[in-house]
């Protein structure tokens, strides 16, 4: 997995990066709360003009959804 991923939610966790494994989960990490959530999809937005609503708010939950959420942003 890239590390693009893993340090955006290492950010929005607010915890170091070996701390986020490529299968760190909404609501399996201890840090991945709802407010830890919602400053992941603000990241998102500002860093990759992601744009929220309520299917990709919801579905966005893992490390690999964060991954694809970016490439289809950056086309790739």
């Amino acid at each position: 997995m890239t590390t693009t991923a893993k340090t955006i939610l290492a950010d929005a966790l607010e915890c170091s990066v070996d701390d986020i494994l490529d299968t760190s989960a909404r609501g399996m990490h201890p840090k991945w709360d709802s407010l830890a959530h919602v400053r992941l999809m603000l990241i998102l937005e500002s860093e990759y003009n992601f744009v929220i609503n309520n299917d990709n708010f919801e579905t966005v939950n893992t490390v690999s959804d964060i991954q694809s959420a970016i490439e289809e942003q950056t086309n790739g």
